[in-house]
């Protein structure tokens, strides 16, 4: 065996370990078991169970968690903006969940985040997702306002 098929050898023996790794770890951060919206009872984080007098635990969490939420006015222009721009990275937000000065502010925020990126994929493909239009803006904020908590 001359050095250079050596040095090839190594290479793949070196990847063959990587990927055997790899699998470890993900067969270990694999849950096993139920999933926890089917628990019968209550486990606290260390694994025993809770003492007696802990409250009662919480409802089991919805089978599908990413349902949308049930929009008020859901043909409205800024809903339709809602569940097309913002369901693009994250669970659609229900309007109830801030105030109207609050979605203000988490608007503001968005927009400066939202700002045209390339998205790099795993093989190098460049999409890039186009934030709202001004227009677009505006009839989000005014629907989120109006539908706001108070």
């Amino acid at each position: 065996m001359n050095k250079y098929e050596k040095i090839v050898l190594w290479i793949v023996l070196s990847i063959i370990l990587a990927l055997q790794i790899i699998i470890v770890i993900l067969v270990r951060r694999t849950p096993t078991g139920p999933p926890p919206a089917v628990v019968s009872s209550p486990v606290s984080l260390f694994g025993s169970p809770p003492p007696a007098s802990a409250p009662p635990s919480l409802p089991a969490a919805p089978s599908t968690p990413l349902q949308k939420p049930e929009l008020p006015d859901p043909l409205a222009k800024g809903a339709l903006v809602l569940q097309g721009h913002c369901g693009q990275c994250h669970v659609v937000p229900a309007p109830k969940q801030h105030t109207a000065a609050q979605w203000s502010d988490v608007l503001r925020k968005k927009r400066k985040i939202m700002q045209p990126q390339p998205r790099v994929g795993l093989f190098g493909g460049g999409a890039q997702l186009p934030p709202p239009s001004a227009a677009e803006w505006h009839e989000l904020e005014v629907y989120l306002r109006r539908h706001a908590a108070n």
